[in-house]
């Protein structure tokens, strides 16, 4: 039978699945090197450009804070230079002969232009300045026998007298006499501060730089000392107009852009600066301004003259700046002035020292400032060229891969659909046997792949077709076998899961393969994992790990035993019951190990021994107890009858006495004897064990202080209520304290805690007596057993008593020279416990 094949089908569902496959195939092969090669090329050129970038950027600031430092350095050796001619100028005063004619030739002579303003129509001209204010000769004797001032005949002065001002003219007067050949001695910079309401208001700094020497005649005889005033404006001109901004070059430069420069002197106070007020100068009352020292400037308002070495508080790196100048470096620094602008600060020192100095050749500094984003404006803009470049290369890039991607898609839409053209006919028979419709054979045509594949096809179908009968066949089969092993593993799992004993299987090896939850609930394997050993499982019970070896369990696999293991765990005994046996008839096919906690039944049938032991003893002691009252009575009777009578025998008398005291002892000891025999008839009622404690302790203070004992008490905050019978419960409070002071015959410290959980309320009474061995420990509860010279052995066994009726249970921990502790826990008070009890 041959099938025909719509050619719409044929379309459809070949075009949607195989075609897409082969498509998607061709896609991937021919795009996942193209896309690993991009990817990669793109960490690279990302690489590439992050370091292009950093470079660049790192390169640029670099070349930018070299020629700031280089303007810097260049703009000192111009002042350097300045000072030096103004030093030679001084030299040649002192060779002009002491006349207004020579003295006002050389002050028309000696000018330099500066950028001045017009007032008048507000425009700016380069003018001719004098550089000196001032032109004086001063005699031997300390007067001015010449003072030009302005180029014009001054009054003359003495040079001997004070005249207040902050640095006066005897000051300076007397330093220039201190010279030494021909040394010469500059003032600092001498002017009436500015405010900056001054500056504001148009008003200029006027100050003057004095340089002094001496003069002699051509004998070399001191004719007197020259002094000539360097006008200031002309040290202002040096930084006035210098700004790192886009114009290197301005009139005046603006204080708020951070672009500007200014001088220095070597004690670090403002010589050049756009801020007047910066500079330092005279108040009305001829005294130096302080220090500018970081306030605000709406406070200070320009009061105050600028220090580097005080300005600390506004940037840390102006002092640094300072000291770095006076030590002849120069370089770059970030800083922020006072107004807040944060900037790089290029600065350089002035290599000029006056003749006859020593130390350092260093006068002041010059320093260049630049806002950060100025200064790094080449380098933002170089690195966003680079960003712009390479982003027009990825887009360029992209568009190539876009192309190349429609290309790929192209081709290898046209290879599959040439593909799965001559397949569809195969997949479609395919489909058929898929949904069980077997039919004739497929004709085959040809002798391609395709032939061969449907050939191939044919013989599938044949083969299908016979292994699908005998499956059916097998699935029935299965299907019943399935259904009867569930059952059986259904009930496996409930027998080994609800048992109580614990059961492990152990293959040839002796690892365990399984354990049911009883075991892990006895012995604690909670989280154990399988496939290890049985010793390591019991690794916490080495009395029972050590017997269950691989050699133990290898000699004892076919017979099997049976054995009884005690471990101490917690001052508790465990008793357990250890089983092993062949889980099949040959023990090479694993063991089974059963473990049963017998703990409870030990300790039950333990009990019942010390019931029996004490019901019977207790029956003895009680007719023990009435037979030997009765006697008793009538003893003593008799005897005090006779001590009575017997008046005129004082010994015979004190031994009748010593005699009634036995007795009494005797009656104290059936008394006891009553007691522990007779059926308890505690009345339990809920109530506060702490009120009992409290009670009893009050009783027995005064015993504790006559005897040295300090007696410390340690309660929980808060105490459920418990069932008790609160004068039993007393009586065994006095019992456990009258032997714990007796244990403490020299003094010591006796412990009274009150302590909760979750189930419990307990007791704890420790003494740091003489103790007790283990052998001791174990006897302390049994009747008439005492460790004491005197007593009767009742005490302790009273107490066990009394905790039982109280469905406590009492435990001791003591060691020898070292105390001992009895702890008694009771169970909370169960809910509606009255009713219960009335029932």
């Amino acid at each position: 039978m041959v099938f025909a094949v719509p050619d719409c089908y044929t379309g459809a569902m070949i075009t949607l699945t195989l075609h897409r496959k082969i498509l998607l195939a061709f896609l991937v092969l021919a795009l996942v090197p193209l896309v690993l090669l991009i990817i990669s090329a793109s960490r690279s050129l990302d690489s590439v450009e992050t370091l292009v970038r950093e470079e660049a950027t790192q390169a640029l600031d670099h070349q930018a804070a070299q020629a700031l430092s280089l303007r810097a350095q260049h703009v000192a050796l111009q002042v350097a230079d300045f000072l030096s001619r103004v030093e030679a100028d001084v030299d040649t005063l002192a060779l002009l002969p002491v006349d207004d004619k020579s003295y006002q030739a050389f002050y028309r002579h000696h000018q330099r232009r500066l950028w001045q303003e017009v007032t008048a129509d507000g425009q700016r001209i380069y003018t001719p300045v004098p550089l000196y204010r001032e032109l004086v000769f001063i005699g031997v004797d300390g007067g001015e026998r010449l003072h030009v001032l302005q180029g014009q005949p001054a009054p003359l002065r003495d040079h001997r007298l004070q005249d207040g001002s902050g640095e006066s003219l005897h000051a300076f007067y007397r330093r220039a006499r201190q010279l030494q050949g021909d040394a010469v001695y500059v003032s600092p910079l001498i002017g009436r501060h500015v405010t900056r309401e001054q500056q504001l208001a148009g008003h200029t700094y006027q100050g003057l730089i004095r340089f002094y020497r001496k003069a002699y005649s051509l004998q070399g005889d001191l004719l007197g000392v020259v002094m000539l005033a360097l006008d200031h404006r002309h040290l202002m001109e040096f930084t006035r107009h210098i700004s790192s901004g886009p114009q290197p070059f301005v009139f005046d430069a603006r204080y708020n852009e951070g672009n500007y420069a200014f001088m220095f002197d070597r004690q670090g106070w403002m010589i050049a600066h756009p801020k007047l007020w910066d500079i330092r100068g005279l108040n009305a009352s001829g005294q130096w301004v302080e220090a500018f020292q970081g306030e605000a400037v709406h406070k200070d308002n320009g009061r105050r003259a600028y220090n580097l070495f005080e300005a600390g508080a506004i940037h840390p790196n102006y002092p640094l700046v300072a000291q770095q100048v006076l030590s002849g470096r120069s370089g770059i620094a970030d800083v922020t002035n006072v107004g807040g602008a944060e900037k790089m600060m290029a600065f350089a020192p002035i290599f000029y020292q006056p003749r006859g100095e020593t130390g350092q050749p260093v006068w002041g500094g010059v320093t260049i400032g630049a806002e950060v984003a100025n200064f790094h404006r080449a380098a933002l803009a170089t690195s966003a060229d680079i960003r712009i470049r390479f982003n027009r290369f990825w887009r360029q890039g992209w568009a190539l891969i876009a192309a190349t991607v429609l290309v790929l898609f192209v081709a290898a839409h046209l290879l599959s659909r040439g593909i799965s053209g001559p397949l569809n006919r195969l997949i479609f028979s395919a489909r058929g046997v898929a949904q069980g419709r077997f039919a004739a054979p497929l004709e085959v045509h040809g002798s391609d792949e395709v032939a061969t594949l449907t050939e191939a096809f044919n013989q599938m179908v044949e083969e299908l077709h016979l292994r699908r009968e005998r499956l059916a066949r097998s699935l029935q089969a299965l299907r019943r076998s399935r259904s009867e092993i569930r059952l059986e593993r259904n009930f496996t799992h409930t027998v080994m899961e609800n048992i109580d004993t614990g059961i492990m299987t152990v293959d040839d090896l002796g690892r365990v393969t399984s354990m049911n939850q009883a075991v892990q609930k006895v012995l604690g394997l909670e989280g154990r994992t399988l496939n290890r050993s049985l010793a390591q499982v019991f690794d916490g019970y080495p009395e029972i790990a050590e017997t269950l070896c691989p050699s133990v369990l290898a000699a004892d696999a076919q017979q099997g035993w049976s054995r009884y293991y005690e471990c101490q765990r917690q001052g508790r005994t465990l008793t357990f019951r250890l089983a092993l046996f062949p889980l099949a008839p040959s023990a090479d096919n694993g063991l089974i190990l059963t473990v049963e906690d017998l703990t409870e039944r030990a300790q039950m049938r333990t009990r019942l021994a010390r019931m029996d032991r004490l019901a019977s003893l207790g029956r003895l002691a009680a007719g023990l107890a009435h037979e030997i009252r009765n006697p008793l009575t009538g003893i003593s009777l008799l005897l005090d009858d006779l001590h009575d009578r017997l008046l005129h025998t004082p010994k015979d008398q004190e031994l009748i006495r010593r005699a009634l005291e036995e007795m009494e002892r005797l009656e104290g000891l059936v008394g006891d004897l009553l007691k522990f025999s007779r059926v308890s008839a505690s009345e339990c009622h809920p109530g506060d064990v702490r009120a009992v404690v409290e009670r009893t302790l009050g009783l027995f203070e005064q015993s504790c202080e006559r005897s040295g004992i300090s007696l410390v008490r340690d309660y929980a905050e808060t105490l459920p209520q418990i069932a008790l019978d609160e004068q039993r419960m007393q009586q065994a409070l006095l019992n456990l304290l009258r032997n714990a002071q007796e244990a403490m015959a020299e003094g010591g410290t006796l412990t009274v805690s009150l302590l909760a959980n979750p189930e419990q309320v307990c007791v704890r009474v420790c003494d740091t007596g003489v103790g007790m061995d283990d052998e001791q420990r174990r006897l302390i509860f049994e009747p008439f057993y005492t460790c004491k010279k005197e007593g009767n052995g009742l005490g302790l066994a009273i107490v066990h008593n009394i905790v039982a009726e109280h469905d406590g249970r009492i435990e001791v921990t003591s060691a020898p020279g070292q105390g001992s502790c009895f702890e008694l826990c009771f169970p909370h008070l169960p809910p509606h416990f009255d009713a219960v009890k009335d029932e």
